[in-house]
This record gives structure tokens, sequence and C-alpha cells, in this order.
């Protein structure tokens, strides 16, 4: 076991870079299927934990109850299910819910269909801000699915960042759990509830979308096995740029570039392509050579179309030897006056009487 760690160390220190690009991600066991951290099943039900987010002060836990082969009654308390954290201390939920229903008294009880997904979430509160992997969640079933169900080692979503002194400081940043690559172009399994992918561009290392309703939301990176991931609500964004903090961590994509910055200093860099721009907008692959700009020479006079088509340098060095303060402003606004026309796409004619005094 330890020479075979020492490999490992090895391989990424004769890679520099390449074992680093994945510790911008918060580590989530990467296990078969069999024995997958967050999805049990037997001949009765199958509960799969979707993520557990951070909502304010509150640490939210979302997941997915399904009965097999027949109806069952299912009873839920509060007062069993518990989270415990990798020091030791346990939290209880203060609120569950199952289906559409809020559990009374911290309990509930409903009956689940046959192969009919039920969506279960339990609140805990006062849970720390920098609670980055939950070390074990126990969900006791009780009435004809009797049962104890344990998660272990699963990351949380919204987290503050664990800050690591290394000689390369790793992001350790949230991760979410299960999220496939690319996927399928479903942007519930990407994006947060109620938004779509907007923007998709990828790296070496990552895929990355921008989410919103109509507008840019959010930020989500995903390692290119779509095992590790993030999801950030985004702080600034314009056509071609998109910013997220977690922390004192910035995500920002920007000029073909996504650049990760820790209190201001670049800690992370690699060069991105661009999949899908944002409505409306021109990708960062399209060669503004290609671009045409419809120009109306009928809109101009016919004494300034001709001027357009002299270079202004002679005028420049004229206008340079005369010492005449005002023939040097009229001639800026002659100038500027034909940078405007030539940007004028209307078939309006505007007549401009430049003088100049010598």
């Amino acid at each position: 076991m330890i020479t075979k760690s020492l490999v490992i160390i090895s391989c990424c220190g004769l890679l520099g870079l390449g074992c680093y690009p994945d510790r911008l991600l918060a580590q989530v066991p990467t296990v078969s299927s069999r024995n997958n951290p967050t999805t049990y099943e037997d001949d009765r039900v199958k509960i799969v934990i979707q993520n557990c987010s951070r909502k304010q002060q509150d640490l939210v836990c979302n997941a997915i109850l399904t009965s097999k082969n027949s109806d069952r009654t299912v009873n839920l308390s509060g007062d069993n299910i518990r989270l415990v954290d990798f020091e030791g201390n346990e939290y209880y939920p203060s609120i569950i819910k199952l289906a559409n229903r809020v559990g009374e008294n911290n309990s509930i009880k409903t009956e689940l269909i046959e192969n009919i997904p039920f969506k279960a979430s339990f609140v805990f509160t006062k849970v720390p801000t920098n609670l980055t992997q939950v070390a074990l969640l126990q969900i006791p079933l009780s009435g004809e699915v009797d049962t104890t169900v344990k998660f272990r080692n699963f990351s949380v979503i919204g987290a503050a960042p664990v800050v690591t002194k290394a000689k390369k400081t790793p992001v350790t940043e949230t991760a979410a759990v299960n999220i496939p690559v690319e996927a399928s172009g479903d942007n519930n399994l990407v994006c947060p509830d109620r938004t779509k992918i907007l923007y998709r561009a990828t790296s070496k290392s990552f895929l990355m979308y921008i989410c919103g309703a109509k507008n840019p939301t959010h930020y989500v990176g995903l390692s290119r096995d779509g095992s590790q991931g993030i999801t950030l609500r985004l702080r600034y964004y314009d056509r071609t740029q998109f910013s997220a903090d977690n922390g004192d961590t910035n995500y920002t994509i920007a000029a073909n570039r996504l650049v990760v910055r820790r209190d201001s200093r670049i800690i992370y860099q690699e060069k991105i392509q661009v999949l899908q721009a944002l409505p409306g907008t021109i990708s960062a692959q399209e060669s503004t050579s290609k671009l045409k700009v419809k120009k109306n020479s009928t809109s101009l006079p016919a004494n300034l179309n001709q001027k357009r088509s002299f270079t202004s340098q002679p005028i420049l060095k004229k206008m340079y030897h005369d010492r005449s303060t005002k023939s040097v402003l009229y001639f800026f606004l002659y100038c500027e006056s034909i940078s405007k026309l030539r940007s004028n796409s209307s078939s309006e004619t505007t007549d401009i009487i430049v003088k100049f005094k010598h």
C-alpha cells in the first residue's frame, strides 16, 4: 500500500500539473454502481441521495425514494435521521418533506407507489458553513420497509472552501454528486432547478456550463469524467465573460481561458473551447475577419464620400504645422463626424460643414 502511494505521488511530481487540475474540485470517491455511496437498493426499495446543498444557514439533503415490486407504506422520523461530519458532530433535521407534504412533529408517513419516485428532503440547521464532506447520513425507515440506510463520504454543494497550505495550493471547492458528462443535452442533470444551459465550453481538464432561466445565473464546472463538480451563483457576467466566487476563490471565463484566482492571485488557468455561446453572441472561436460590416455609402453626402477615400495623414501633418488652436479643434470635429457617419447604417443624410480658419 505504501509503495503504491509513493508511485502515485512520484507520477504526479513528474507530470507537474497533470495531477493538479482534478484537485480544483473536491474529491468524490470513484466507485462502481454496486458500491455507490449515494445509492442504496434492495429488493423492496431504492434510495438515491441527489445532493446535500447549502442554503444560507441550513444544509438541505435531497433524496429519491422508490418502492420496488409493490406499493409499500413507509415512516420517516426526524428524531432518528442524523448527519455526522468528520469531527464526530451530529446533526438532526428540523424539517422533513416527502412528496409535496411536510412532516408533522418532525415525522411523516406515506404509501410509496411501485416504481414511482418520491422526492424527499431533510433540512439540517446550524451546520458549519465550512462543512464540505458528509461522513455519514443515516436514514431509518419503518413500516413495510423496516431498514436503516447509511450513506457515507459524499460532498456538500455550496460550502465554504477549505484552505490547505501547500507548494501549489489546490482549490478545495465543493462537489456535486454523480453529474453525467455532457448530460446528453438534459438541462436538469447539470443546471439548478428550473434553469437551462445557456453557454457551454470545454478544456483539457473540465467541462463548463453557464445556466439560467432567461439570463445567466449559475456557473457549473465538471471534471471531464463527470465524477466531480461545482455549482456557484454568478457574481458578474457580460456577453463574453463570466465570474463566480466561492469564498476567497474566484472562477472567471474570459478571452478563451478559464482562470482560477485565490485572494486575487492566479493559481490555475487553462485554455478553453466554446461549444455554445450565449444567444445573440459570437462564439469565441469565430474569426472576426469573417464579419461583414454593412455600409450604406448613399447615406453620406457626395463630398464626404469623396473625402473618405483620402488618407488623413497629409491633413494631419498640415494641421500640426498650423499654430491655430481653432484649426486643430475643427479638424478633430471633422474626424469625429466622419467616424460617426461611417458607423451610421440609416438612410438619413447628414450635412456637416467644417470650416477651417488659417
